[in-house]
């Protein structure tokens, strides 16, 4: 067979030898391509074109690629009467060129790249009719710019064909799994969901059920789809030839209660009033100056009830609750950032990307569910978050307690029994030193004059002992707001918030839940797969579509009124090789 050559790639060549039988390519894997023998029995060289595919060939087949940012089915509406975003299919009947279909392309808001390739920037405009078809359960990028969601298709009459959705650019290339989108780039969408989740839920008594409104949001979101035709019908499978790709920037379910904002408030005027209650306690009929004056006149004894000495006492205090403050306005989270909780606004937010480990690399039609392992996850996260702020506002309690700076006069004057004044006190003195003795009250050498030998022991007790006596009687007054805040964040965000998030996101996305989510939406898929999403089961043979997400809510708009929503769209095909031995495909 010496003088026999077979390259297969994207151009064919073949010679004939004698008595050798040769069958052309066939091309499986694509619709319409029959199967064609050609043989020759005598023994001559035969140099002729088989003429079966020839990749480098104008006009060799017919392409289509098509991205659409968002596809929605309204149940029992028929689609034709909702509004309807118009993405970009490119279509290449292998007469010449590329064209965008007429049905589904807005010349005035479209980009012709080249001879093969258009881009349609999202249709704004278009969000806001659908939005209204929607109920307002989906709101849309309203405010979105034009032409920072891009719709995108490519059409080659070599076999290729590419469509792309969602945050591309005007390659079609997307943003890879982890890479964050640019920080102008808006949200996908938001669903809002909180008629469906309270009337699935009922109320929750003194919980997170106290709901504002909950919803789920998505981040930037993208799909594109590749095939090269010509070398698939080569190698006869789709595998490597067929790429399918899409990535989710973020998603995350939001939902707020007024219960924990308005236990923060509380705890906040409780903080904001502490200069107030420190004020009362060692002013003058506050039960610190109280405490003090009457150790006072235990020490002074004889000279007081005999002699009439007497002891002036004067305290004052500044209290810093900045630290405090701060922490307690939030947000906290636990360490693994599944949850975070604005304690001023009472949102609290579940990463669901990071609770189910991850929303991107997913097999094809993964359905994501928050199913009794993740739940005790979030209960645990939810717990955390928690019980660190109790932690924390615990430790800055005490801080804030021990930094009380005290200013303190002690005077004992005898009056006109000549036996001298003695005066004592501190400046700016922090509470906690004081208790430990760390600092002590100290004798004021200006005012302290002629002191008796009667007087002096009343001095050491005053400098050694008064700083503490001072200090305790302060806690202790403080001891019942102190414990009552704390109690109060326990009781009012603690135990609710760990009790009900679990429940809720389970209630959204649990099985049989309110919601269904479905990533990497894929018809014909070519590894392991999930149930095929109903608005991808029509999709006709020879093409392949993929979505970033889809979205289901089965009675979102009442008893058997259900909504279908498509965010970031692709397809190619059907992609058919015309001319020579093969049959016509699609009629475009």
């Amino acid at each position: 067979m010496s003088g026999f050559t077979a390259r297969f790639g994207r151009m064919k060549a073949a010679g004939i030898i004698a008595g050798f039988s040769v069958a052309a390519i066939v091309a499986t894997a694509l619709p319409g391509v029959a199967l064609t023998n050609a043989s020759w029995t005598n023994n001559q060289w035969d140099n002729a074109s088989l003429g079966v595919l020839n990749c480098s060939a104008p006009n060799s087949f017919k392409t289509q690629g098509s991205g659409t940012f968002l596809q929605a089915n309204v149940l029992p509406v028929p689609p034709a009467s909702i509004a309807d975003v118009k993405g970009e299919d490119v279509t290449n009947p292998a007469t010449g060129g590329a064209t965008p279909t007429p049905a589904n392309f807005s010349p005035a808001g479209s980009t012709k790249l080249d001879d093969f390739t258009y881009a349609n920037p999202l249709d704004v405009t278009a969000l806001g009719a659908l939005d209204a078809d929607l109920g307002n359960l989906l709101q849309l990028p309203l405010s979105t710019t034009v032409g920072v969601y891009n719709q995108y298709g490519q059409a080659h009459d070599n076999g290729t064909s590419a469509g792309a959705a969602g945050a591309v650019n005007n390659s079609g290339a997307i943003a890879l799994t982890g890479v964050t989108p640019p920080a102008s780039l808006p949200g996908a969408a938001s669903l809002d969901l909180t008629t469906l989740l309270t009337s699935v839920l009922g109320p929750l008594g003194n919980g997170v059920g106290h709901l504002a409104n909950a919803d789920v949001g998505f981040g930037a979101v993208s799909s594109s789809a590749t095939l090269d035709a010509c070398n698939a019908a080569f190698a006869k499978t789709l595998v490597g030839n067929l790429v399918r790709s899409y990535n989710i920037a973020s998603l995350n379910a939001d939902i707020n209660s007024p219960l924990v904002a308005a236990t923060v408030t509380t705890a906040t005027t409780t903080v904001n009033g502490l200069q107030g209650t420190v004020n009362g306690l060692v002013g003058p009929t506050g039960s610190v100056l109280g405490s003090v004056t009457g150790a006072l006149d235990s020490v002074l004894g004889l000279l007081h009830s005999a002699l009439g000495v007497n002891g002036n006492v004067t305290i004052g205090a500044t209290v810093d609750t900045t630290t405090l403050l701060v922490d307690l306005t939030g947000p906290i989270h636990d360490t693994n950032n599944i949850v975070s909780i604005n304690l001023g606004t009472g949102d609290v937010t579940v990463d669901i990307a990071k609770l189910l480990g991850g929303v991107n690399g997913r097999n094809a039609n993964t359905q994501l569910l928050v199913d009794a392992a993740a739940a005790t996850t979030l209960t645990n996260a939810v717990t955390q978050a928690v019980n660190s702020l109790i932690t924390t506002v615990t430790a800055d309690v005490n801080a804030l307690l021990d930094a009380i700076k005290l200013t303190v006069n002690i005077t004992v004057d005898t009056g006109v029994l000549g036996l001298g004044q003695l005066c004592v006190g501190a400046t700016n003195a922090p509470l906690g030193d004081l208790v430990s003795g760390a600092v002590q009250l100290t004798s004021t050498p200006a005012c302290t004059t002629g002191v008796s030998g009667l007087l002096s022991g009343v001095l050491t007790t005053l400098t050694s002992t008064f700083g503490a006596t001072i200090g305790n009687a302060l806690l202790t007054g403080l001891a019942p707001v102190t414990t009552g805040l704390i109690s109060g964040l326990t009781t009012g965000l603690v135990n609710p918030l760990v009790a009900n998030v679990a429940p809720i996101l389970t209630a959204l996305l649990g099985s049989g839940g309110v919601l269904g989510l479905v990533v990497n939406e894929q018809n014909a898929p070519q590894g392991p797969s999930g149930t095929i999403p109903s608005t991808f089961t029509s999709v006709q043979a020879g093409q392949y579509d993929v979505g970033a997400v889809g979205v289901q809510v089965p009675n979102a708009l009442g008893a058997g009124n259900g909504i279908n929503v498509d965010l970031a769209r692709s397809s190619v095909g059907v992609n058919c090789p015309v001319g020579g031995n093969v049959a016509p495909c699609a009629a475009y």
